[in-house]
């Protein structure tokens, strides 16, 4: 499974409007003790938001636990991947985060992403914990 930011946003901000799916959905994750992957760029943009939303020592405290689940790093592979998706699928409103998310997703063989972006359900990947 891909865990995307907006997931882990949810986790930290009590505030967020997916706060209690985030919540509940990572105590699942515990207790099935499902495999999740990240991307590093989700790594990065988790830590921006964080920043931005709640505090820079909630930010670092996610950075310290990032690399226990399984890091997808960007290559110029990848890359190209990316721009090729992104111009395939104009006008979907991707980011080069969530494309690099999809072709991560593609490579990895995983159907499952734990998000509350619904560019996921849009490109046919199943959402974790419930269809948005």
């Amino acid at each position: 499974m891909l865990l995307d930011s907006g997931a882990i946003l949810g986790l930290y901000n009590n505030s967020d409007q997916w706060h209690d799916q985030a919540t509940e959905g990572f105590s699942r994750l515990a207790a099935e003790q499902r495999l999740i992957c990240v991307t590093d760029l989700i790594i990065a943009e988790a830590y921006s938001l964080l920043m931005q939303r709640v505090s820079e020592s909630v930010a670092r405290a996610w950075l310290s636990i990032a690399d226990t689940y399984g890091v997808v790093y960007h290559t110029p592979q990848y890359h190209r991947a990316v721009v090729s998706l992104l111009q395939t699928y104009q006008g979907h409103g991707y980011s080069y985060v969530d494309a690099f998310s999809f072709v991560t997703m593609e490579e990895q063989r995983l159907r499952l992403a734990f998000t509350f972006d619904y560019h996921f359900q849009d490109y046919g990947w199943e959402i974790f914990p419930e269809p948005l």
